[in-house]
């Protein structure tokens, strides 16, 4: 199972604070790949999905990898004094971070591999939630390519049991009272 040790050092460092629906998707392995993932892609997806493994393109960063990312590209002396504590991936390799820009804003972000400017795309990391969310329940089709219509609901309903339903609770209840 995966820990937020190595998020915390380099939040630490940077002087970002780990958001605590980030830390608990990562503690208590709902951000983990089983080990027969690849094998067994459509029953997994289909019964005890990965945290957003119905959203478009993001993949969960393994332990070791967030600090692989800041010394390959996002290293902080080459930033212009942004600063960024990596989590997840797309395929193309482009980097899911929190962002703490040399503005003093902090978010969440996208960041491209070919594209030198960075910008926050969301104010919270459960904005960033909600957002991947939001896209997963218009378009479906991205999981079509390996599961049926019908399974890529479900894969969409087991993720959103796993992710809002358990870890947003507190954030959509917060209004109401």
């Amino acid at each position: 199972m995966r820990n937020t040790s190595e998020l915390k050092a380099i939040s630490a460092r940077f002087g970002i604070v780990i958001p605590t629906m980030l830390e608990s998707l990562i503690d208590s392995g709902a951000a983990s790949y089983p080990a027969d993932f690849n094998k067994n892609f459509s029953r997994i997806l289909t019964t005890n999905p990965p945290a957003l493994s119905a959203t478009y393109d993001l993949e969960w960063l393994d332990d070791n990898e967030p600090s692989s990312v800041l010394s390959e590209w996002l290293a902080p002396e080459y930033q212009h004094g942004n600063f960024f504590v990596p989590f997840a991936q797309s395929g193309g390799g482009d980097i899911y971070a929190l962002i703490k820009l040399a503005s003093g804003e902090q978010g969440c972000a996208l960041l491209w591999h070919d594209n030198p400017e960075s910008e926050i795309n969301y104010l919270t990391f459960e904005d960033f939630i909600c957002g991947r969310f939001l896209d997963a329940m218009t378009d479906l089709s991205h999981l079509e390519d390996d599961l049926s219509p019908e399974e890529a609901v479900i894969c969409l309903r087991r993720d959103y049991i796993v992710v809002p339903a358990k870890y947003l609770t507190s954030f959509f209840q917060a209004e109401a009272h």
